[in-house]
C-alpha cells in the first residue's frame, strides 16, 4: 500500500540521494526551509488520509513508539510477530518554526543554533531507509511532534499553591520522587549543571536516569512591569536574571514549582501519546522504566496475551535474526499471512506462562529454553518432514527434473517443490505441503531456509 507522504518525498528535494550523502551543501537554508514549509502544509493538509492508512489495517498487534525512534534491528527483531509500528514523522519535527518569544529567550541564554543540515540529512535517510518497510505497511509514520509543539508566544502563569494541583497527588508525588535537581551556573556563554543543589538563578531537572529524555531547566527571572494599558491588557515586561541568588525560603519555593509545572508538562506529552494509540488501536510502547512506572501510576494498564509476548520481544534479542535479511520476513509477511498467524499463535502459546515471573534471571533461563524449543526443535521437526518427503518422492521424469535443474538453483525449494507435482502429481504434494504450513513454526523455518540463500 505504502503511503502518501513518501509519494510526495520521492518527488522533494528533501529525498536527493545527492543532497543526503553530502548534508544538504548544495542548498541554502532558505532553499531547505521553503521545502520544510510545503512539507508541513501537505502533512496538516492530508492528516485525515494519513489516519485513514493506519485505521485499513485491522489488527491487535500495532505498536506506536511516540517520539522515541525504533531502530532497525528492533523492527527487524519483532518484525516475526508485529504487525504493524507507528514511527514519529521525524522530519516533520524539523518544519515547526518558532514564535518571536522563544527566539527571544534563546538569544538571552544564549541557545541560538544555526540550521543543523547534517541532522536534518541523518533523519532523512533514516526515513528512506525505511522505504521497503512503509511499502509493505508494516511501517507508517505520524507527525506526533505536532501533538507537542509549544505556542507560538509562551503564556505568563501564576499559582497560589506553587502548581501542586496540576496532577493527581499520587502522580505528583511520583514525579517528586523520581526527580533530580541540580543547580546550574554560568560557565564562560554556557550553563553548566553542578552536582549539588543551592540557591541559585539556574536549576536543571532530570526524571528519567536512563537518559535525558525527561529532562528541562528552569531560570529564575526577576520582572519589571511597564507600560501597563488596562483598557487593552497589554504591557510591556522587563527581565534579566540577577547575579545574588534567592533568598532561602524563595529558592525552596521556586524549585517546587518548577518540579511541579515540568510534572504536568511531561505527563500531557505522555499522555497525549497514548490517547494517539488508543484512537489506532495500538499499543504505546513507553520510552523508558519512568515513562512505564508513570502509566502504571496514572492509568490502568490491560496486559494480555499479546502484550506480554510483545514486551518479550522488545526486551529480548531473539537467537534466530542474525542471518536473516529483513526483505526475507516482509516477503514471508506479504505471502504467507497464515503461516506468519500461526507462529504468533506459537509464540503466545509458549510464552504466557511467562507472564507470572517476576525474577530476571529466572525470566531468561526460561525464555532461552522456550526459543530454542521453537527455533531448533521444532524447526529441526519440520527439516525432517520435508527432508523424508523428498526421499519418498521418487521422480520419474529425469527430463523434466533436468530442464528444471538451472531454474532450482536460483530459485530455491518452491521450483523444486513445482517440479515434484509435476513429475508425481499435484495432489499428493499439495496435501502435505498444506499440513506443513499448519505447524506453528513452519514460518520460522521458511525464513531460516531462506536466509542461507
Amino acid at each position: 500500500m505504502g503511503s502518501i507522504v513518501y509519494d510526495f518525498l520521492s518527488e522533494s528535494l528533501l529525498f536527493k540521494e545527492e543532497y543526503l550523502k553530502t548534508g544538504f551543501r548544495a542548498l541554502t537554508e532558505t532553499e531547505i526551509k521553503k521545502e520544510l514549509r510545503e512539507y508541513r502544509e501537505f502533512i496538516l493538509k492530508n492528516v485525515s488520509v494519513l489516519d485513514d492508512e493506519v485505521n485499513s489495517k485491522k489488527s491487535e498487534l500495532k505498536v506506536l513508539s511516540g517520539q522515541k525512534r525504533i531502530s532497525f534491528s528492533e523492527l527487524k527483531n519483532s518484525a516475526f510477530y508485529i504487525e504493524q509500528y507507528l514511527l514519529q514523522d521525524s522530519l516533520f519535527a524539523f518544519t515547526h518554526e518558532e514564535g518571536d518569544t522563544s527566539k527571544a529567550f534563546k538569544k538571552f541564554n544564549n541557545f541560538e543554533k544555526s540550521f543543523d543540515k547534517n541532522g536534518l540529512a541523518n533523519e532523512l535517510q533514516y526515513l528512506k531507509n525505511l522505504s521497503p518497510l512503509v511499502a509493505c505497511d508494516y511501517v507508517k509514520i505520524l507527525p506526533i511532534s505536532f501533538l507537542h509543539e509549544p505556542e507560538k508566544e509562551i503564556p505568563i502563569l501564576a499559582s497560589k499553591n506553587l502548581f501542586s494541583d496540576v496532577l493527581p497527588q499520587n502522580v505528583l508525588e511520583f514525579f517528586h520522587n523520581s526527580v533530580e535537581v541540580r543547580s546550574m551556573q554560568m560557565d564562560g556563554n554556557l550553563l553548566k549543571v553542578e552536582n549539588k543543589l543551592y540557591p541559585c538563578r539556574s536549576i536543571f531537572l532530570n526524571f528519567s536516569k536512563e537518559d535525558m529524555l525527561y529532562s528541562c531547566f528552569y531560570n529564575l527571572y526577576q520582572g519589571e512591569l511597564t507600560n501597563i494599558n488596562k483598557k487593552s491588557r497589554e504591557f510591556h515586561l522587563a527581565m534579566d536574571i540577577p547575579t545574588a541568588p534567592p533568598s532561602a525560603k524563595e529558592f525552596e519555593n521556586w524549585v517546587l514549582q518548577s518540579i511541579n509545572q515540568a510534572a504536568k508538562n511531561i505527563f500531557e506529552e505522555i499522555f497525549v501519546e497514548n490517547v494517539l494509540a488508543a484512537k489506532y488501536n495500538a499499543s504505546y510502547i513507553a520510552s523508558n522504566t519512568f515513562a512505564f512506572n508513570l502509566l502504571q501510576q496514572s492509568m490502568n494498564i490491560k496486559t494480555g496475551v499479546k502484550q506480554n509476548t510483545m514486551n518479550i520481544l522488545f526486551n529480548y534479542d531473539l537467537p534466530f535474526i542474525d542471518n536473516v535479511n529483513m526483505e526475507t520476513i516482509l516477503a514471508i509477511r506479504n505471502n504467507d499471512g497464515e503461516v506468519f498467524n500461526n507462529f504468533r499463535i506459537n509464540l503466545d502459546k509458549h510464552l504466557k506462562e511467562l507472564r507470572s515471573v517476576e525474577d530476571v534471571n529466572v525470566l531468561r533461563e526460561k525464555l532461552e529454553n522456550i526459543l530454542h524449543e521453537i527455533t531448533e526443535v521444532q524447526v529441526n521437526e519440520i527439516n525432517q518432514k520435508v527432508t523424508c518427503l523428498l526421499k519418498k518422492i521418487k521422480i520419474d521424469s529425469a527430463i523434466l527434473f533436468a530442464g528444471l535443474f538451472g531454474a532450482i538453483q536460483t530459485g530455491g525449494f518452491s521450483l523444486l517443490a513445482s517440479a515434484i507435482a509435476l513429475a508425481k502429481g499435484y495432489k499428493d504434494w499439495n496435501d502435505y505441503y498444506q499440513k506443513v504450513k499448519t505447524h506453528p513454526v513452519y514460518f520460522l523455518w521458511k525464513i531460516r531456509k531462506k536466509s542461507n540463500k
